[in-house]
């Protein structure tokens, strides 16, 4: 299985152009990005968003003047909140109120940005390292078990 990121943003052109920045940056590190924006599913949009959040081990949430605004952002941030972690990556000039207060912040746009991009890149590949162990062990477990009850399902025909 692969890890993957919901990023929260606005639709707006110049924060998109950001978003598809951070998209192939993603991409290029083992992560998969789900973006609304990018699914044609032809169901309303909060269904379509509620379900890639579902599907998703982490949001991201790509805090700029213009999603620090948008009704659809606050809500897929708190319909995400304490199922999967968020982290939110904000211009420096975004305060950090309503649902985003709390949340691990990286700031970008600073002079510490490359630094604040690797301590994102470093958490996403500890996260998605610990979601391919936590399923190999899942799946070891499995087998052991489907191992074991077949051997059982023969010593009781044998009977």
């Amino acid at each position: 299985m692969s890890y993957s990121v919901f990023i929260s943003h606005s639709n707006e052109q110049h924060d998109w152009d950001r978003v598809r920045d951070l998209e192939q940056w993603l991409l290029g590190i083992g992560i998969k990005p789900l973006l609304a924006r990018r699914s044609y599913e032809p169901e309303p949009a909060a269904t379509k968003i509620q379900k890639m959040i579902g599907e998703s081990d982490a949001m991201l949430v790509f805090l700029t003047q213009n999603s620090s605004k948008s009704g659809f952002v606050n809500q897929e941030i708190g319909y995400a909140s304490g199922k999967i972690p968020v982290v939110v990556l904000r211009d420096p000039d975004i305060p950090m109120t309503g649902f985003v207060y709390g949340f691990d912040t990286i700031e970008m746009g600073t002079e510490k940005g490359v630094e604040n991009v690797e301590k994102l890149r470093k958490y996403l590949v500890q996260q998605k390292t610990s979601k391919e162990v936590a399923d190999s062990i899942i799946s070891g477990l499995i087998g052991f078990a489907l191992g074991a009850g077949l051997v059982l399902l023969f010593l009781a025909a044998k009977k």
